[in-house]
Formats: C-alpha cells, sequence, structure tokens
C-alpha cells in the first residue's frame, strides 16, 4: 500500500507543477490533459519492456488464425460500435446544417433533458435483468407475465419524468 501512496503523491505533484507550467505559458486547460496522457502513454511504452526484461517472462505470442477467425467473426460488432458512435449526433449536424445554430441550441437542450428519462429508464430495466433471467431460467411460464409487469413498471418511471419535463420546458428554455 505505500507504494500506491507514493504514486499517487508524484501523479498529483507532476499534474500540479504540469498545471502551474501551462498557466504561466497561458495554454488552456486542455493541452494539460493532452501532455498528462501522452506523458502517461510515454511512460507505459518505457516501463513495459523494462518490466519484462527484469522479470524475465516470455514474450507473447500472437496466434494469426486465432486473431483471423476473431476478426472475421467480430465485424458485425465493429459495425455496431461505429454506429453508435455515429448516429447519436447525426440529428444535430443535420439541424444545424438546414436551420443553424439557434435551433441546434434548444434541441441539444431538450435532448439532454430527456436524457435523463432515459437513464432512469435503462437503470431500472438494468436492475431487472438478473431477476428476468432467473425467473427465465427456472419458471419460463411466467415469464410473459413478468415481463409486462416489468414493461408497465419501466413506463410508470419514465412518465411523470416526461410531463414533468415537458411542463418545465418552456421556462428552462426561456431562461
Amino acid at each position: 500500500m505505500g507504494y500506491i501512496a507514493v504514486c499517487s503523491i508524484v501523479e498529483s505533484v507532476v499534474m500540479l507543477c504540469m498545471v502551474l507550467f501551462f498557466i504561466r505559458r497561458g495554454s488552456g486547460a486542455a493541452v494539460v490533459g493532452y501532455v498528462y496522457l501522452v506523458s502517461l502513454a510515454a511512460l507505459a511504452a518505457v516501463m513495459l519492456p523494462c518490466l519484462l526484461r527484469e522479470k524475465a517472462l516470455a514474450m507473447p505470442t500472437i496466434d494469426l488464425i486465432f486473431w483471423r477467425n476473431m476478426a472475421l467473426w467480430s465485424w458485425p460488432f465493429a459495425v455496431c460500435a461505429i454506429a453508435s458512435m455515429v448516429i447519436p449526433n447525426t440529428d444535430t449536424v443535420m439541424i444545424s446544417f438546414f436551420l443553424g445554430d439557434t435551433p441546434v441550441a434548444y434541441y441539444s437542450a431538450c435532448v439532454t433533458m430527456l436524457g435523463i428519462v432515459g437513464f432512469v429508464q435503462n437503470s431500472v430495466a438494468s436492475a431487472m435483468f438478473p431477476a428476468m433471467s432467473n425467473i427465465n431460467a427456472n419458471n419460463p411460464e411466467a415469464l410473459p407475465k413478468t415481463y409486462e409487469k416489468a414493461f408497465k413498471l419501466v413506463s410508470v418511471t419514465g412518465l411523470p419524468l416526461c410531463v414533468c419535463g415537458a411542463a418545465a420546458a418552456g421556462p428552462l428554455l426561456v431562461a
């Protein structure tokens, strides 16, 4: 545990020195984060070979047949991952392109408020998933009725948030 404390102190001191250095130079806060991440990556790139050499660990081997099969079977997941990064921002880009920046600001504010509703509903649904899985494994006949109750519960959790969000949308967007 002593090493963790020492590393934490050294990390804090290094971060403080970097922040003071970049503030003195007049750079933005984002530069500090970039330099910090690049410094950590460079440190890891230097330490890993030294650690491997000191511990005399065997160098890892690469199974090309395994990785070829993994690449062939995982391309649908890659497509889904790329789509999940592109699709959420497509609407904002399209609104900005066709209508300008002001409607994008209103739209982004509303989407952010509705994101809270989605977060609450996803949390409730995720919390119910283990119980639903257990019911499916132990008593599959009861699953449709349980699913219906779970759907109603998730709907009931989101409905008050939607109504309150719609009622508060006008004053929040005007402010």
